[in-house]
């Protein structure tokens, strides 16, 4: 599946970098089609490794300078009204390549990827015909309520607009103990390391990397689906007379740990799976033994399966993606603490106005 992905605000960026690191380093090639950093802040652009520097877009200057928005999900808003036309610009010097979809990756809970992401979700569905996704992080509580409120508020918009929204939540997520930025870079891999096998399965040209069922574009357009939650597992092979692994226990482990997010899988209407790793280790016997157990959980879900063969791997890992879910655990806990904080700004008196929102406009999620 080739992308065009584009990330808004600083962990957006940040994780669109990372991304291209893998695409160009890494074993799964050529996923990215095309990449780009929106940012109101000119230091945040600046901190990035791999993007271009003509693929790293400064918006809102005039607006704020360079200086970032500070958390004002309105303001960045309003600066990507005007200045997505600067996006698309960016975006038509490579119009000419065969892409699949856009991935729009963003910190919900920030100002410049809560505001921006919705208003150019819109912008690109008008301009294009290929699906637009989301990815979108969601903030730990200790962040704040004000974050917690740009990102309810983010959703809201972003359920009507999007083609389907990965979610991603940093209070599951986040590293006790650890220095905060090096929490934030743990994070980041843990978002990124299974998007190439993911992506990458359907675009091998060798044969010896071609599955019995192949997961191409159209399996994970079919899949993704209003909220989507992901969750992977991996382990490392041992010398050639080791113990066969065993794909049933791989996929439960992949379900049954940390998913990106939590989430009833009872409600998911679709799901798919996947494994990825040396032939040797495919067994058929155990994909089916997989999915009959995922049929038995997802019971209302529609189901879809493959395998992605990488002879010289030393590793095999499973995804799994439920999709298709009108909200989740995470969702709804954020949209309270969004309603709570909306009704501590409205008792006070100042700085009510840059803060309100619309009356019901979170509800909808909740209901």
């Amino acid at each position: 599946m080739k992308l065009v992905t584009i990330g808004l605000g600083q962990a957006g960026g940040r994780i669109v970098d990372l991304l291209l690191h893998y695409d160009t380093w890494g074993r799964h090639k050529h996923i990215v089609a095309s990449c780009m950093a929106v940012n109101t802040s000119k230091s945040d652009l600046i901190g990035l490794r791999t993007i271009p520097q003509k693929h790293r877009v400064l918006i809102g200057q005039s607006a704020v300078k360079g200086h970032g928005v500070g958390l004002n999900n309105e303001l960045a808003a309003k600066i990507m009204e005007k200045d997505h036309p600067m996006i698309k610009r960016v975006l038509s010097e490579r119009e000419h390549l065969d892409i699949d979809a856009f991935l729009l990756i963003a910190g919900l809970g920030g100002g410049t990827g809560s505001g921006g992401t919705p208003v150019l979700v819109k912008a690109l569905k008008e301009s294009y015909g290929e699906p637009v996704y989301v990815l979108g992080v969601l903030p730990s509580d200790d962040e704040g309520g004000l974050m917690c409120y740009n990102a309810a508020r983010s959703l809201v918009s972003l359920k009507d607009k999007a083609d389907g929204i990965i979610l991603f939540d940093n209070n599951l997520w986040r590293r006790e103990g650890l220095p905060i930025q090096a929490s934030y870079d743990a994070m980041n891999h843990q978002v990124v390391k299974p998007l190439p096998v993911l992506m990458g399965a359907g675009e091998v040209t060798a044969k010896d990397k071609i599955g019995a069922k192949v997961v191409d574009a159209s399996d994970i357009m079919n899949t993704i689906r209003q909220f989507t939650v992901l969750g992977h597992s991996e382990v490392q092979l041992g010398g050639l007379w080791s113990k066969k692994v065993d794909i049933h226990e791989l996929i439960r482990l992949a379900v049954t740990g940390k998913l990106t997010a939590e989430c009833d899988i009872k409600q998911a209407r679709r799901v798919l799976f996947m494994v990825a790793g040396p032939p040797r280790e495919m067994s058929r016997a155990g994909i089916d033994h997989a999915r009959s157990w995922l049929e038995s959980v997802a019971v209302n879900a529609e189901l879809r399966v493959g395998d992605y063969p990488l002879p010289k791997s030393k590793t095999m890992m499973s995804i799994v993606l439920f999709s298709g879910m009108e909200d989740t655990p995470r969702v709804k806990a954020l949209v309270k603490k969004a309603l709570e904080y909306q009704k501590l700004q409205e008792t006070r008196e100042a700085g009510v106005s840059s803060l309100e929102l619309g009356k019901g406009r979170l509800k909808p999620l909740i209901e």
